[in-house]
C-alpha cells in the first residue's frame, strides 16, 4: 500500500512541474501583471499544501501498516502457542480420564490416587501457564477489523477450544480431588483399623496353647483379663467399621466409570476388614467362655494352693528375719532373754511346721498330680520344696539359737567369775594402799626400823607380783569372751563395764609398783647409811 501511494504522489508532482514549466513558458517574454503573479503563486502555495498532506497521510498510512502487521505476526504465534497447549493437554488428559486400575496390589492405591491427582493438577498447571496467549488472543482480535479472514476464524477457533477444554479439566480435577480425599481417608481409617486388630490378635494370641490338656491354670488366670480388654474394645473397633463403610458408601456415591475400580476395590476391603472383625470377636468369646470354664472346674484346687501358700508365708518370713543389731549397748542379760526368745518363737514355727504342713501338702501333690490341667503338679512340687526347706531351716534355727543360749550362759558365768577376782584384787590393792599411807609402828633402833620397813615392802611387792600374774589370767578369759561373743564386745555393757574395771585396778597396781619399789630402794639407801 505505502508504494502504491509514493508512486500516485510522484505522479502528480511531475504533472504540478510540467503544468508549471507549461505556464512559464507561455508568459516568456511577457510582462505579467501582480494579479497574474498571485494567482500563480497562490496556485503553486496550494499545490506544496496539498503535497504535505498527501505525505502526513502517507506516513500515517505505512505506521498503520506495521502495527497491523505486527498484530498478526503476535496473533500467529499465540495461536499457536496456545494450540499447542491445547493439543498437549488434550492428549494428557485422555490417559487420565479414566483412572488407575485399583484392584492389584492393594497396598499401593493410596498412592495410585495421589499419583493421579498430581497428574491432573500438572494438565490444569500446563493450561493456566499458556493463560496469557488466550489473553492475547482476546486482545488481538478485539483491535483486528477483518473478522471476516481465516486467520481470525482461526484463532477464535482454538480460543473456544481452549476454554472448552479448561472447563472439562477443572471439573475433571475437582472430582478428582473429591475422590482422593475420600478415600485417602478411607486408607487411613482402614490402617488403623488394620493396626487395632493386629494388636489385639498379638495381645490374645500370645502364649496361647494348642492342647487343652496341656493348658497351665496359672496362665488362663493371666488369660482373662488380655480377653476382657479384647471384648470391651468390640464396640470401638465396630464404630470404626461402620466409618469405614460409609466412606465406601461415598466412593460408590460418585457414579462416575473412572471411580468405579476404587469404589469397588474400597467395597472389598471393607468386607474383608468386617469378615476379620466378626472371625476373630467370635474366637474372643468362644475362649473366653472355654476358659472360665476350665478355671471353674479347678477353682477349688486352686484354692487350697493358694491357702497352703498364705499359710506357709509368714512362717518363712520369721525364718529370714536377721537378728536386730545393737543400736546401743545392752546387757548379757538382756541378750539372754532376747535368744531365749528367739528360741521359743522357732520352736513354735518348728511345731507348726512339722505338724501341720507335711500332711497337707502330700494330699495337694497327690491331688494336683491327677489334675487335666497343667501347672497344679509343678505349683504342688514347689510348695513341698519350699516346705522342705523351712523346716531345714527351723532345725537350724533351733540349734543355733541353742547354740547361742549355751554360749550366753557359759559368757554370764564368766564375767561373774572374772568380776569375783576383779573383787579380790581391788581387796587386795586397798589393803596395800592403806599400809603404804599409814606409817610403820616404832623401832628401837634405827637398823631394826630399816629392817621392818624392807621386810614389809617386800612382802607387799611379792603380792603385786602374784597380782600381775593372776592379772593376765584375767585377761585371756576376757579375751576368749569377747572371741565368742556373735555381737560386738563394745556394744555388751557387761564386757564394756568389766574391761574398763580390770583396766583401773592395773592402773592402781602398776602405780603403787612404782611407789613401792621407790620406797624399797629408799629404804635400802637409809640401810646402808645406819650400817656406816
Amino acid at each position: 500500500m505505502g508504494t502504491f501511494i509514493d508512486v500516485e504522489l510522484k505522479q502528480k508532482m511531475e504533472a504540478m512541474q510540467a503544468a508549471a514549466t507549461a505556464l512559464m513558458q507561455t508568459n516568456e517574454g511577457v510582462p505579467a501583471s501582480e494579479d497574474f503573479n498571485r494567482q500563480i503563486k497562490s496556485q503553486v502555495d496550494a499545490l506544496l499544501e496539498k503535497h504535505a498532506d498527501i505525505l502526513e497521510r502517507q506516513n500515517l498510512l505505512r505506521t498503520r501498516g506495521t502495527t497491523t502487521s505486527e498484530r498478526h505476526s503476535k496473533l500467529s504465534d499465540s495461536k499457536e502457542a496456545l494450540k499447542q497447549a491445547v493439543r498437549t493437554a488434550s492428549e494428557k488428559l485422555g490417559k487420565v480420564q479414566s483412572g488407575p486400575d485399583f484392584s492389584k496390589s492393594p497396598a499401593r492405591n493410596l498412592d495410585r490416587s495421589k499419583t493421579w491427582l498430581a497428574d491432573c493438577e500438572a494438565i490444569f498447571d500446563l493450561l493456566n501457564s499458556n493463560q496469557q496467549y488466550s489473553i492475547e488472543l482476546d486482545a488481538l482480535l478485539s483491535d483486528l477489523r477483518s473478522h471476516g479472514s481465516p486467520t481470525h476464524a482461526e484463532a477464535v477457533a482454538v480460543q473456544e477450544a481452549y476454554h472448552k477444554l479448561r472447563e472439562e479439566v477443572v471439573d475433571h480435577l475437582e472430582s478428582v480431588r473429591s475422590f482422593v480425599c475420600i478415600y485417602k481417608q478411607f486408607q487411613e481409617n482402614l490402617s488403623s483399623m488394620s493396626s487395632t486388630l493386629a494388636s489385639l490378635e498379638g495381645i490374645t494370641s500370645s502364649r496361647r496353647p494348642t492342647t487343652v490338656n496341656l493348658e497351665d491354670y496359672s496362665s488362663l488366670q493371666l488369660r482373662i483379663p488380655k480377653l476382657e480388654e479384647a471384648m470391651q474394645r468390640e464396640e470401638a473397633l465396630r464404630q470404626q467399621l461402620k466409618g469405614l463403610q460409609a466412606l465406601a458408601n461415598q466412593l460408590s456415591d460418585l457414579e462416575m466409570p473412572k471411580f468405579s475400580s476404587a469404589s469397588t476395590s474400597a467395597q472389598r476391603e471393607t468386607e474383608a476388614i468386617a469378615k476379620k472383625v466378626d472371625e476373630y470377636f467370635e474366637a474372643i468369646r468362644s475362649d473366653y467362655d472355654r476358659v472360665m470354664a476350665r478355671l471353674r472346674e479347678h477353682s477349688d484346687l486352686d484354692s487350697r494352693l493358694t491357702a497352703f501358700e498364705q499359710w506357709l508365708k509368714p512362717l518363712e518370713a520369721q525364718l529370714s528375719q536377721q537378728s536386730p543389731s545393737l543400736e546401743s549397748p545392752a546387757s548379757m542379760e538382756t541378750l539372754l532373754h532376747r535368744c531365749q526368745a528367739s528360741a521359743l518363737q522357732y520352736a513354735e514355727v518348728s511345731s507348726a511346721l512339722n505338724s501341720e504342713g507335711p500332711t497337707q501338702i502330700a494330699e495337694l501333690v497327690e491331688t494336683a498330680a491327677s489334675a487335666p490341667v497343667g501347672g497344679f503338679r509343678e505349683r504342688a512340687l514347689a510348695l513341698k520344696a519350699r516346705l522342705t526347706a523351712a523346716i531345714k531351716s527351723a532345725e537350724g534355727k533351733e540349734h543355733q539359737v541353742e547354740k547361742n543360749l549355751f554360749l550366753w550362759k557359759e559368757a554370764i558365768l564368766g564375767v561373774r567369775d572374772i568380776t569375783a577376782s576383779l573383787d579380790a584384787f581391788e581387796e587386795t590393792l586397798g589393803k596395800l594402799e592403806d599400809q603404804a599411807e599409814h606409817p610403820q609402828p616404832p623401832a628401837s633402833t634405827v637398823a631394826e626400823l630399816v629392817s621392818v620397813k624392807q621386810k614389809s615392802l617386800a612382802s607387799n611387792i611379792r603380792q603385786l607380783e602374784d597380782m600381775t600374774a593372776m592379772e593376765k589370767d584375767v585377761e585371756k578369759r576376757l579375751a576368749v569372751l569377747r572371741q565368742r561373743v556373735s555381737k560386738p564386745p563394745d556394744r555388751i555393757e557387761d564386757l564394756r563395764q568389766v574391761g574398763e574395771r580390770q583396766k583401773g585396778i592395773s592402773d592402781r597396781r602398776q602405780r603403787l609398783q612404782r611407789q613401792l619399789g621407790k620406797e624399797m630402794e629408799l629404804w635400802g639407801r637409809f640401810s646402808e647409811a645406819a650400817k656406816a
